[in-house]
């Protein structure tokens, strides 16, 4: 039986029957002291009532619903105590039969979830990562109440708290793999065990628990037979959809990386699951002009006129150097660029190579300058490489345009105080790698060149020509309307209906409160 705490899949309302007169006369402030404490917006609540005529607002048994829906998503997600605990008050006073107190606690909490999803965008970054939701006790916007009003007053309150879920086109989805988890961790599933390495065409021993572990995750077992210990052809189909579904290299094969998720918690994947419905609020709703870059996926997409116009393959920060979570504006596109290399980068790694080869310099095109303002050389030769302390180092290095360039041939600019831009890069072959958290901070794009091309096209911009292509001369193209770029952190997300998984590279799913989060 699904738990009972999943109260959208469970829940019964008895018919409430009630005397036009008792709800004329009702007073949500001569509740029970306990309850009518626990109300945030009084004078809100009394004005909506007062309005109403005191008639009962949340009696329709999908009002309620939806509303425990939003609390119980919320809930599994640990971030909000205060949303917990009116979900179990909301439960107990239903239990209760407590009609009256549910619904003026139930209106409360909702006009304090509407200001919950206003403050996401200013807030969210801390509230997801390693954070709790605080909302502050501020007073609430007339239209805020005047709207949920007119709400009610058309019938149409499902409607609008469905669209108060982080994301309401999917929440069908959501609810059906909650569903399939909440079963599960009721029922004891058992954890997947094997020896070893399996491959297509081995045996497999433990058939039923894997074909389980699948399908509590949604994924299509029905063809899979089980009076076989063979691992055969339903099973391997099974096992590439689950590899697929988990951004992991899809052979078919059950090593280490498959059979951790495989085994993963299912309390853990439900908190995935509700976490990332809740950061899915911090999505842009403008996909007009829009650049998205997920880092636990890897990718980036380029959304224009609603539609994703270009994607891409992407390297992002490795754990020591995490890319920062960040909201910026593409300015423009910069052709054979040189690199202005961080100071941290220079006395952290490019000081200790040119110790081992001092002719590393010369070979990867870089030169050493004074400052940035004279751009002064400076002859290598006179430094004593040896002895140098790197934290001395005063001087500043760049390198020039080439195949060696560590932008590659393009740079798409977005300014920002922590220096974050994405690029190309000359190892193409770290694209092959499923997980690819390699980069000092900056993002690598795999088909820069073809990013770039789109770019210009869609703002109908004529490329730079060049008179050979072995032309290296920098051309810095601005472009005629600046695209937002979105550096977001999504370690589950809904595609074709399942629910899809990507390991938490930089740690920020934990609950820790000094969780190292790197944001700007």
């Amino acid at each position: 039986m699904i738990s009972r705490f999943f109260l959208i899949l469970t829940m019964s309302v008895a018919p409430l029957s009630f005397a036009q007169d008792d709800l004329y006369h009702f007073n949500w402030a001569h509740l029970d002291q306990e309850v009518a404490s626990t109300v945030t917006y009084s004078d809100a609540v009394n004005e909506i009532y007062a309005q109403r005529k005191f008639q009962l607002i949340w009696h329709e048994p999908k009002t309620s619903q939806s509303l425990e829906a939003l609390l119980t998503i919320i809930t599994y997600a640990e971030i909000s105590d205060f949303f917990s605990a009116r979900l179990l008050v909301l439960r107990k006073l239903r239990d209760d039969g407590l009609w009256y107190e549910y619904d003026v606690v139930a209106t409360d909490t909702l006009l304090n979830f509407v200001n919950y999803t206003n403050l996401v965008r200013e807030n969210g970054f801390d509230w997801y990562y390693g954070g709790r939701v605080e909302l502050p006790q501020i007073p609430l916007n007339s239209y805020v109440v005047n709207d949920f009003i007119r709400t009610v007053e058309k019938s149409a309150l499902v409607e609008y708290v469905t669209a108060l879920n982080g994301t309401p086109e999917q929440m069908d989805v959501v609810i059906d793999a909650i569903a399939l988890l909440t079963e599960a961790m009721e029922s004891g599933l058992p954890k997947y065990a094997q020896a070893g390495i399996i491959r297509p065409g081995d045996g497999i021993y433990n058939k039923k628990q894997l074909f389980d572990r699948l399908k509590v995750v949604g994924i299509d077992v029905d063809a899979v037979q089980l009076d076989s210990m063979e691992y055969d052809k339903p099973l391997i189909k099974a096992v590439k959809q689950f590899q697929k579904m988990h951004g992991l290299k899809v052979d078919g094969i059950i090593g280490k990386e498959t059979l951790f998720w495989v085994n993963m918690p299912l309390e853990q994947r439900l908190r995935m699951i509700a976490l990332n419905t809740e950061r899915s609020r911090l999505m842009p709703k403008d996909l007009n002009n829009t650049v998205i870059v997920n880092l636990p996926s890897f990718h980036l997409y380029y959304w224009y006129q609603g539609k994703p116009e270009f994607s891409s393959k992407v390297i992002v920060g490795k754990k020591k150097r995490k890319t920062p979570l960040l909201r910026v504006k593409m300015d423009t596109l910069i052709m054979n660029p040189s690199w202005n290399v961080p100071n941290k980068l220079v006395r952290e790694d490019i000081i200790p190579l040119i110790k081992k080869d001092e002719g590393y310099l010369e070979r990867m095109n870089m030169k050493i300058v004074k400052n940035w303002s004279t751009k002064e050389i400076v002859d290598p030769s006179t430094i004593d490489w040896q002895t140098l302390d790197p934290d001395t180092f005063s001087y500043n290095m760049t390198q020039a345009p080439g195949k060696r360039n560590a932008l590659g041939a393009f740079k798409f600019n977005t300014p920002n105080a922590r220096a974050i831009y994405l690029h190309d890069t000359p190892s193409k072959y770290l694209f092959n790698k499923t997980s690819r958290a390699y980069s000092s901070g900056c993002i690598r794009v795999q088909y820069a060149d073809k990013f770039a091309q789109t770019l210009m096209k869609v703002q109908g911009i004529e490329p730079p020509k060049q008179s050979t292509t072995e032309d290296l001369t920098m051309h810095r193209v601005a472009l005629k309307r600046h695209i937002p770029v979105h550096i977001l952190y999504q370690t589950a997300w809904i595609k074709n209906g399942l629910v899809q998984y990507r390991k938490d590279i930089y740690g920020y799913d934990y609950r820790a409160s000094d969780l190292n989060l790197t944001k700007n």
